[in-house]
């Protein structure tokens, strides 16, 4: 259905990672949080967040708060300084969904951010609906100025760490994508349930497009919240999905697609 795997680069632009110290791509923020006495502290909404580092199973407290403007602000101002090869990931996505068959009409972005990949896909795809969902209005607000002559653009508040939040929906879609949204569930067990319910929005043979990034290094921290590609195939299957392909690795980011299972395929 799609084209082949790439694979190019590898992760080391020391001199943008000092330069993003402070927000930018919370991956790397992450990565340096404050240690007391093995537990991490951080700052999250204002108040002190601590979280034991050798567990595994606790969720991971985000070291931003992307619904405060000026958070969000700074992530949007230098995730793409630091990171330049997510433009040609969103390039790459985007051709995904103008070459799937049939062509999707109706889309879901999760974690839509400030619209840069919407921007993309809408550039090369006649769409009836393109629905950006996030749980940061700021963001949202962002989206909303950068997609203005894009009428099919929606945009909805909320979070897709609440149980609930497929009802803001009304189903089916004919692709869902994210990119660099998924590891915001704060832990990777959470994430076969979370495409459980992606995969209820979808019709058959609906289309999931992921990016995300493999864990920057072992910690145990880091490893709970990030899934390696592998994870994110058997997360697919644990939640039904079939076809399950990686189609462009770069620079520890990848792009990994599935489809909802047809009635045939049942």
């Amino acid at each position: 259905m799609f084209g082949g795997r790439y694979k190019v680069g590898a992760c080391g632009d020391t001199a943008a990672r000092r330069r993003f110290q402070r927000i930018g791509d919370a991956s790397y923020a992450e990565r340096r949080p404050q240690r007391c006495a093995g537990r991490y502290k951080e700052k999250v909404g204002g108040r002190n967040v601590h979280a034991v580092a050798d567990d595994r199973d606790q969720d991971v407290p985000s070291p931003i708060d992307l619904r405060d403007p000026s958070d969000a602000g700074d992530w949007v101002a230098t995730a793409d300084h630091t990171r330049p090869w997510r433009a040609p990931i969103r390039k790459a996505i985007a051709e995904l969904l103008r070459a799937a068959m049939p062509a999707p009409r109706r889309v879901l972005e999760l974690g839509a951010g400030p619209g840069l990949l919407a921007d993309a896909i809408l550039q090369v795809c006649s769409l009836d609906n393109y629905t950006l969902f996030d749980f940061s209005q700021p963001m949202l607000d962002m989206s909303r100025a950068r997609l203005a002559i894009h009428p099919s653009a929606t945009f909805i508040c909320g979070d897709f760490k609440l149980p609930d939040w497929t009802e803001h929906f009304p189903a089916p879609f004919d692709a869902v994508v994210a990119m660099q949204a998924i590891h915001e569930i704060r832990h990777k067990r959470h994430v076969p349930g979370l495409y459980r319910q992606v995969r209820d929005l979808l019709r058959p043979g609906g289309l999931l497009v992921v990016c995300d990034h493999t864990p920057p290094d072992d910690s145990a921290r880091l490893t709970a919240l990030h899934s390696t590609e592998a994870e994110q195939h058997a997360a697919f299957a644990a939640a039904g999905f079939v076809d399950i392909a990686t189609h462009l690795i770069l620079n520890g980011l990848y792009v990994c697609t599935a489809a909802r299972m047809t009635r045939s395929q049942a």
